[in-house]
């Protein structure tokens, strides 16, 4: 009787520490497709980062790759959700004022979310969820380290500010 090798299993990605997905089924290209979360680790060193699917794929049109490293994206998000809360807990009336203008029906329960956190040090996907609606990441600009990506961040109950 002929042997067969024996099936290793891949690694479990969804349960090691590190490799969360934050932002699951809140990331779109510029051309409305979702982006995959891809887990990746090579000797060591987390790789994790997001892209779009529909890329290089056969009858599909997506213009660019859109290929961006979680922990990039994870700064962004924090720096932009930092800013907007320190901008809210010093100028509130003016942003309350501002964002009334545009979107009456839901601040309230925008500024009652917001309120919530005053200091945020790290992301969690409670918070990212409570906060974000979706985030639409644009073609990159630039190669290396000049390269630019414009991210479009769509807050939950207000939309893009």
């Amino acid at each position: 009787m002929m042997g067969h090798k024996r099936v290793i299993q891949r690694r479990n990605w969804k349960n090691k520490t590190g490799h969360e997905n934050l932002f699951a089924g809140l990331l779109y290209c510029e051309n409305e497709h979702k982006l995959s979360f891809c887990p990746q680790e090579k000797d060591g060193v987390n790789l994790d980062h997001y892209k779009c699917y529909h890329f290089k794929r056969a009858g599909d049109t997506c213009s660019g790759g859109h290929y961006l490293r979680k922990e990039v994206l994870e700064n962004l998000i924090l720096n932009e959700l930092q800013e907007l809360i320190n901008s809210f807990q010093i100028n509130e009336a003016d942003l309350l004022q501002r964002l009334k203008d545009k979107y009456a029906h839901n601040i309230e329960k925008f500024i009652t979310t917001i309120r919530k956190y005053t200091q945020l040090e790290n992301l969690t996907s409670k918070i990212v969820n409570e906060l974000i609606d979706k985030i639409i990441i644009h073609q990159p600009i630039g190669r290396g380290k000049n390269r630019q990506i414009k991210l479009e961040i769509h807050y939950r109950f207000i939309g893009d500010i």
